[in-house]
């Protein structure tokens, strides 16, 4: 009865480690199972990330070609842009503009801003403002001779 009781014994561990085994089995496969579909969603997730990126580049590309096209039109155009560009920030820092009244020294004759006329090179410029008096007569002068 011994052999039969540590036969039973045994077929019971066995059979305990088995249902253990077979439990540890199910487990990784449900978890392996539940990687793969979480990893199929990341790389569809991935996938449509990609088809966005690759829309957004192709519209980045082609807003591209079109600057790049009209900047090739101004391109003969630039140093007049960039002698605008300059001419307007020295106006801003000019004490008198366009319009303003203000007196020219040394007889403190009454005139009107009627324009700025800034002219120079790479080494020396002059700043010049035409005024109109109150006969209507324009005069060219210089900033040192106008007061306000």
């Amino acid at each position: 009865m011994t052999t039969n009781n540590n036969s039973s014994k045994l077929n019971w561990k066995i059979i305990a480690a088995f249902i253990v085994i077979l439990t540890i089995c199910i487990y990784l496969f449900m978890q392996l199972r539940k990687s793969s579909i979480g990893q199929s969603n990341e790389i569809i997730k991935l996938q449509e990330s990609l088809n966005k990126e690759a829309q957004l580049n192709r519209k980045l590309k082609s807003d591209l070609a079109l600057n790049q096209r009209q900047l090739q039109e101004l391109l003969p155009y630039k140093a007049i842009i960039r002698s605008a560009s300059l001419r307007d920030s020295i106006y801003t820092l000019l004490p008198f503009k366009f319009g303003e009244s203000a007196f020219i020294m040394p007889d403190s004759m009454p005139v009107i801003i009627n324009a700025v006329n800034i002219m120079g090179n790479s080494t020396e410029y002059s700043i010049k403002y035409i005024v109109r008096t109150k006969k209507g007569e324009y005069l060219q002068t210089s900033l040192t001779d106008l007061r306000k």
